[in-house]
């Protein structure tokens, strides 16, 4: 599915934190960039319709965000955030069987269908085995994964991830990392934040860069990424070498 915003604006008590964004977000995995408090999670919540008071045009496919109700939404769009804390000592299985209630009926509970979806998306995430798991005793990138799991569940078309890998070690960044762009890869349309610029070059592809609440970059990660936009976005000297950001002085 296409994603297409078009002049989105929001401020937060008459301070900006979006201006004029505008960008188009075709299947694959879109990484998006910025500096802390530039406006990602806002934009994300917008699109999601969890923030109303903005001005300028979201659309999934040709439907305008704002004339659809969260139930549409919901079977539009999946959100997978940074981690998950239940009170409960919920099974691995039955959060990923949470992802399905935004179909059900009021007070109906979760059938044949439902179950067979959570069990798809387990088998897809590569984690089958620890359905029966008791959700907070796994680790955090196994955590991580159930979230994809119980977002796929959803059965949408898109997928917004606000910093999925952001409280991993590496090998389980990794393994995150290489699940979503294998999502991707299936023809999911996929928008993740993050603060790494080597991972939007390894995996995404395409860099939507946000500085000052507008768009500073977009396009394919070895066309925009630069050491000139890594310098406008965190203030640091990078070489970007093939594959490779290296930290150091640049030379662009």
């Amino acid at each position: 599915m296409t994603i297409t915003v078009e002049n989105l604006s929001y401020s937060y008590k008459n301070q900006p934190v979006l201006k004029q964004v505008t960008f188009r977000a075709e299947p694959g995995m879109t990484a998006v960039l910025g500096p802390n408090g530039v406006g990602k999670s806002t934009l994300f919540k917008c699109m999601l319709g969890l923030e109303k008071g903005y001005s300028g045009s979201i659309c999934f496919g040709t439907q305008e965000t704002s004339d659809l109700s969260p139930r549409q939404l919901a079977g539009i769009a999946a959100y997978i955030p940074q981690s998950s804390h239940p009170t409960f000592g919920y099974r691995v299985f039955d959060v990923v069987l949470m992802g399905t209630s935004g179909r059900l009926a009021p007070f109906s509970v979760p059938g044949k269908r439902e179950h067979q979806a959570a069990c798809q998306a387990l088998e897809t995430v590569g984690i089958a085995e620890l359905a029966q798991r008791d959700y907070r005793k796994l680790s955090g990138g196994e955590q991580q994964l159930v979230l994809i799991a119980r977002a796929l569940a959803q059965q949408t078309e898109v997928l917004i991830m606000d910093e999925p890998t952001a409280n991993l070690d590496y090998g389980n960044q990794i393994r995150v990392l290489e699940t979503v762009q294998s999502l991707a890869k299936q023809g999911y349309t996929v928008l993740m934040s993050t603060h790494n610029p080597q991972n939007a070059l390894t995996y995404a592809d395409r860099v939507l860069a946000l500085y000052r609440g507008r768009v500073q970059a977009d396009g394919a990660p070895r066309e925009v990424l630069s050491g000139t936009l890594i310098r406008t976005l965190y203030g640091i000297e990078t070489n970007v070498e093939g594959d490779f950001i290296i930290p150091g002085r640049s030379r662009t």
